[in-house]
């Protein structure tokens, strides 16, 4: 069930915790693409503060998609030959093309802040699972 939702995030509530997706979602004209100091301004430090929550232990899962972690076409791109790409060339981007993974524990009242920070495109995907004790 959403029980929140914005311009750059979504929270949603289930039966083990909480969902929440942070996005920086910008459209770059291609020409630009490649250049690092104009991409450095799309970045955005975020402080988030959720309240509401139920108190109590969480194990908190965060999975970060960005141009390093999860990206194909960046990988594809490292990878680029002007004779193609093979059967082994295009496995190893797909294995090496997955989520960085954080994982952490906190005790929560009703308030909960903290601070992410995001590249241009990125999305921030937290799952915030309550601890059966």
């Amino acid at each position: 069930k959403v029980i929140a939702q914005g311009s750059d995030y979504i929270m949603m509530e289930n039966a083990r915790g909480y969902q929440l997706v942070l996005m920086n979602c910008n459209n770059i004209n291609p020409y630009f693409a490649l250049e690092e100091s104009f991409l450095r301004k799309l970045n955005k430090d975020l402080c988030v503060t959720i309240t509401g929550l139920q108190p109590g232990k969480y194990q908190i899962r965060k999975y970060i998609f960005d141009k390093e972690h999860g990206a194909l076409y960046t990988n594809w791109w490292r990878m680029n030959s002007k004779y193609g790409l093979d059967q082994e060339m295009i496995e190893s981007i797909i294995r090496s093309s997955h989520p960085a993974l954080e994982i952490y524990d906190e005790t929560l009242k009703e308030d909960w802040s903290f601070f992410s920070y995001l590249t241009s495109n990125a999305i921030h995907f937290f799952d915030i699972r309550k601890v059966v004790d």
